[in-house]
């Protein structure tokens, strides 16, 4: 069966779209909590080419309209002196690391290729390794920590909890692609791992509308706080 990848309407009624969501959710969004961000990171998954790009083998539509929501986010996180972490998914060309992933897609990202890239639509702040930039409470973190996965959570196969643990991060904030893969299974990794999760329903973007919401209300329910891209901001 092919999914057809879908929009959900223009930048004007993007507004009007998420207010419908978040009604759609409410009824099992019942842990609703206040993000302190000195204690949090923001998680920028799989903005990559191969999803985003018009281009892209797997271009996902619905992308286009998180993404100046997301840069808005990664700008006031580093403002705040709080971790941004990207995400990158991508194989070995070869193909030795896929496992049960090549079975189940028939198909990978190969690592150092165009799609393999995080998008130049994303405002990562791209610098030496060495670069540093200030964090809240002491202490440094690269101004771009970019995690390589080869699996849909971030947590596996990585050093992305150590990460975090390093930095005192408690609270991850989730935003990118794919809502319903590594969105929603990095949540639950994190959720598992003891860290409080927040995911952002209008931060986040699949194939389709349908799976977009049905991982939002089963997010809601049990692993994530679900609140808007607005919503965060005024938790600054």
């Amino acid at each position: 069966m092919t999914v057809r990848k879908e929009s959900v309407g223009t930048p004007e009624q993007f507004d009007d779209i998420v207010a419908d969501w978040m009604r759609e959710i409410e009824p099992y969004n019942h842990h609703r909590f206040q993000v302190d961000i000195d204690k949090a990171a923001l998680l920028v998954v799989d903005m990559q080419n191969y999803f985003i790009h018009s281009d892209g083998y797997a271009y996902l539509p619905m992308a286009d309209m998180i993404i100046p929501r997301i840069n808005d986010l990664v700008g006031r996180f580093r403002e705040s002196g709080r971790p941004v972490v990207l995400t990158a998914h991508a194989h070995d060309p070869d193909g030795s690391d896929l496992g049960i992933m090549g079975w189940w897609w028939n198909d990978h990202i190969d690592d150092g290729t165009w799609g393999a890239e995080i998008s130049d639509s994303i405002d990562v702040l791209r610098s030496e390794p060495d670069a540093a930039v200030n964090v809240q409470n002491g202490g440094d973190f690269p101004a771009d920590i970019v995690i390589k996965k080869q699996r849909y959570s971030a947590f596996v196969g990585t050093d992305l909890e150590a990460r975090l643990n390093a930095l005192g991060v408690e609270h991850v904030v989730i935003s990118g692609v794919m809502t319903n893969l590594c969105c929603e299974t990095t949540a639950r990794d994190a959720f598992q791992r003891e860290f409080k999760v927040t995911m952002l329903a209008d931060a986040m973007a699949t194939a389709n509308e349908e799976m977009h919401l049905s991982t939002l209300r089963n997010m809601a329910y049990g692993f994530a706080q679900v609140i808007t891209a607005k919503d965060l901001t005024g938790m600054f």
